[in-house]
């Protein structure tokens, strides 16, 4: 591994501090039936001053693990190496040795992950990651790709790992999910335009408006072939039916790019990170997706990375170190007491 002498304004420009603990990182493989194996992460932190590690975070380096008393940078990019462990699991064994685990483990006992938990976090991190990139391009954005991050995102189970001290939940997009629970009690079709054709005019946020004859609202709103489950039903109930203005419109344009995605482009089955399973039998139509629905899933997905992306940095609190002194006598203001995960 390369290392990297610190400069001498490397404090300065660091945005946090903080430290983690070596661990002693074992794989056990527990036979769940006769055709299953399971991996669990069985990992003890060492005591005293010399098990503490620091990190730093830098603008341009990200997050990186330092050796005060040698003068270098140990490790750059310390997101980056977790997520390139993939499937790994004997890399995720000599990430947690050299960098300490994820969030606060139960001092002097062993503490216990999963490794499907653990798999499924990286998939998770690397999407955020893969979807701020996509959204940071100019020209080259892949559509497609974003509209399969987004959705993996914001439908997929939240991810918790624990200890006996510290609990790690991922986003569980609870702000999102209420603008449907909101939507689902709002009944306003009866003030919804109505044309010549007994259609109902709906305002839509991509499309300018779209119409839906009655029949088919009627008969979808009480799913009567019991087709939808209740999240796709409130986001078609939401659809026809939720109130908005201009303080909150980015609501109404989350729910018009599932509703899309679900009404007009397939049936949903699941979300993965690798892409979108539609219902068997299902014929995707992309048709839909033009320029105005991809404009709008920009902003759709600005929204949700960002909900993902402060989810966890949640406990990260700013907080003045007189200790921490430069040789000029400055001191860091952006010392942090971290009581989160760290990775990003």
């Amino acid at each position: 591994m390369k290392k990297h002498e610190i400069p001498a304004n490397f404090y300065q420009e660091s945005l946090f501090l903080f430290e983690n603990r070596r661990l002693i990182t074992r794989l056990d493989e527990i036979n769940v039936s006769i055709n299953e194996v399971t991996h669990i992460f069985k990992m003890q932190e060492y005591a005293g001053d010399s098990a503490i590690l620091k990190f730093a975070f830098q603008p341009k380096d990200g997050l990186v693990r330092i050796n005060e008393k040698k003068g270098n940078v140990e490790e750059t990019n310390v997101l980056f190496s977790f997520i390139a462990c993939k499937n790994d699991l004997r890399k995720y064994i000599k990430f947690f040795n050299e960098n300490g685990f994820l969030f606060p483990l139960s001092m002097g006992e062993f503490n216990e992950a999963n490794s499907l938990e653990i798999l499924e976090l990286s998939k998770r991190l690397s999407a955020a990651v893969e979807l701020m990139s996509q959204l940071s391009e100019l020209e080259n954005k892949n559509y497609k790709r974003m509209l399969t991050l987004t959705l993996y995102l914001l439908l997929s189970e939240p991810i918790i790992l624990e200890s006996d001290s510290y609990v790690y939940k991922s986003c569980s997009f609870e702000q999102i999910f209420r603008i449907f629970d909101n939507g689902f009690m709002q009944n306003t079709v009866n003030g919804l335009p109505l044309d010549n054709d007994y259609n109902f005019v709906i305002i839509d946020t991509i499309f300018g408006e779209t119409k839906m004859h009655t029949d088919i609202y009627r008969h979808t709103d009480e799913n009567r072939d019991d087709e939808l489950d209740a999240f796709w039903h409130k986001v078609f109930h939401s659809y026809c039916n939720y109130r908005f203005g201009e303080h909150n419109i980015i609501n109404k344009k989350i729910i018009d790019v599932l509703y899309h995605t679900y009404f007009s482009i397939g049936q949903i089955a699941k979300c993965t990170y690798e892409k979108i399973i539609f219902v068997d039998g299902v014929k995707e139509d992309w048709s839909c997706f033009n320029d105005s629905f991809k404009k709008t899933l920009v902003e759709v997905a600005k929204v949700i990375v960002g909900l993902e992306i402060n989810s966890n940095l949640n406990g990260i609190k700013p907080e003045y170190d007189i200790d921490i002194m430069d040789h000029d006598g400055k001191c860091l203001i952006c010392s942090v007491q971290c009581t989160s995960q760290f990775f990003i």
